[in-house]
């Protein structure tokens, strides 16, 4: 999802990310904010139709103009 312009989840703000394989947007969920991001609140990351992550492979989830503050929860 893309939004133009800010973004902020408070503390009781749930960001659900599903990740179901390799591509972006496609098979798995991404955050993009072309301004300010705050962060608060619990990150939810679930796995879909069986996919396993490799134990070093990394996702792209969150991109964002400025960051500030952390989730609270993982």
């Amino acid at each position: 999802m893309t939004f133009d312009g800010e973004v902020s989840f408070d503390n009781t703000a749930t960001l659900t990310i599903e990740l179901g394989g390799t591509i972006a947007n496609d098979q798995f969920d991404q955050l993009l904010v072309s301004g300010a991001l705050s962060l608060g609140g619990t990150l939810s990351v679930s796995l879909l139709n069986d996919f396993s992550p490799a134990v070093d492979q990394s996702f792209n989830i969150l991109d964002w103009g400025t960051l500030s503050g952390t989730f609270s929860s993982l």
